[in-house]
């Protein structure tokens, strides 16, 4: 049998258009989606708070059966146990062709179908249970958008607030709750909270930044929905021609907000004292994304920044950067594509040597369905590149940028001068899943990171 070609046509009428609420925890999100629903025809679960996530396990489960991975594939005993519910990927080795063709289907193919069958089926429950729902709201992962967009008509609700706010915010609501939360480990320093939530931070912003230009997308900050939510309001009704009313925030509001009032959630970090080091670590590796969005830096000294590359025209030198033979980057006005073409493809990053005391973590944004690992190596003022000297992460190839977070102050040999560093994106431990020629990564930056 051929392999499964995407029909041009394969579309199918949707019942209900996602509105995706895609932002960190803290931002908002639940204050959004009460908005949000206060028009009948946008349904979800309306029970606080706003976490029962239908169309995240539908692209999950699309995703799964897409997937090729043996360490996450349900047994045939599974399969026959009646009462067992795991799951996972297709059982059997798919790289021999078989009743699905072609293994090596165009990425997102089969998740696309998948997706879109169950979609409807989901659509056309909920119309028997609510008629007249036109819309549907959930919080999502930052993954979700670029699946979902490919197979109907979605709208993105990217909504961002300051990170000092949110890192207030986060941790007043830990202590009302009396336990950790939003990624908050119990041995986390204040400092090692403040890198997690960075890393948070950008997962959305990198996705947001680079579907800027997009028409199926909105941007909100989170002092519009508080300041101003009628303008809001306004906003979303002229694009949805919803009729959309936040007149008094239901009673989760009490058991949810960690301010005395909605006024001074805003621009709290201004009046509320941060913990040592944290604003400073805000502001110096959250500066462009801060600046960006509108959020201007405080006295807080700021740290200077670590080395960092801009994977763009204009900001690197490929010259200084060599590669392998296994591969090619050209550089666009965003980002750098890098076309793999065999088994090991590097590149030798232009980096003045630097003192890995100084730098507990390395963050790579990059996006593509190529490969299952991302590494970087380093050496020392001698000696050359090799493996005892490397981290390497498992990579799930999508098309949402992720924020690799290589954390390699926990490496024992990450000590003294590291004279060079090297970064292995998108290399495939096993065999190719697609033909090499079909094989195309985007890399953004690298930053050090203290």
């Amino acid at each position: 049998m051929g392999r499964l070609a995407e029909p041009s046509c394969f579309r199918i009428p949707i019942v209900l258009t996602p509105l995706m609420v895609a932002a960190c925890g803290r931002s908002g999100t639940t204050a959004l989606m009460s908005l949000l629903t206060a028009d009948p025809r946008v349904c979800c679960d309306r029970v606080y708070p706003y976490e029962h996530r239908y169309l995240t396990y539908f692209a999950k489960l699309a995703v799964l059966l897409e997937r090729q991975d043996p360490t996450v594939r349900v047994t045939g005993k599974q399969l026959y146990d009646f009462g067992d519910a795991g799951f996972g990927s297709y059982p059997w080795d798919r790289a021999v062709a078989g009743l699905l063709g072609d293994p090596a289907p165009a990425p997102g193919a089969m998740a696309k179908r998948w997706l879109r069958s169950l979609w409807d089926v989901f659509g056309q429950h909920v119309a028997e249970a609510a008629p007249g729902a036109a819309f549907y709201a959930e919080k999502v992962p930052a993954w979700l958008p670029p699946v979902v967009r490919e197979c109907f008509d979605s709208l993105t609700l990217y909504l961002f607030r300051d990170p000092r706010d949110i890192y207030l915010s986060a941790n007043a609501f830990m202590r009302k709750r009396g336990r950790p939360g939003f990624d908050r480990l119990p041995a986390d320093t204040d400092r090692d909270y403040a890198r997690t939530l960075a890393h948070g931070f950008l997962n959305y912003f990198e996705n947001y930044f680079m579907d800027r230009y997009r028409d199926d997308h909105m941007v909100v900050r989170y002092e519009e929905l508080v300041q101003q939510p009628d303008h809001l309001a306004a906003r979303l009704e002229q694009r949805l021609q919803l009729h959309l009313r936040w007149d008094a925030p239901g009673s989760w509001l009490e058991m949810h907000r960690t301010s005395s009032d909605l006024a001074r959630s805003v621009d709290r970090w201004q009046r509320e004292p941060l913990p040592e080091g944290v604003a400073g670590f805000l502001e110096t590796y959250l500066r462009a994304e801060m600046a960006h969005l509108g959020y201007a830096p405080g006295a807080a000294r700021r740290q200077d920044p670590l080395p960092s590359l801009e994977f763009r025209s204009g900001a690197l030198d490929l010259g200084r950067a060599p590669c392998s033979a296994d591969g090619q980057v050209d550089l666009q006005p965003d980002a750098a594509e890098a076309r793999v073409t065999g088994g090991d493809f590097w590149m030798i990053l232009p980096l003045p040597s630097f003192d890995a005391g100084a730098v507990r973590e390395i963050w790579v944004s990059l996006k593509g369905a190529v490969g299952d690992s991302c590494s970087v190596y380093w050496r020392g003022d001698a000696g050359d590149f090799s493996e005892e000297r490397c981290l390497r992460l498992p990579y799930r190839g999508a098309q949402h940028w992720q924020v690799l977070r290589f954390r390699v102050a926990q490496h024992p040999l990450w000590t003294g001068s590291i004279a060079g560093l090297r970064l292995d994106p998108f290399n495939e431990t096993g065999p190719p899943m697609r033909p090499v020629s079909a094989r195309s990564g985007f890399i953004r930056w690298l930053r050090l990171v203290e």
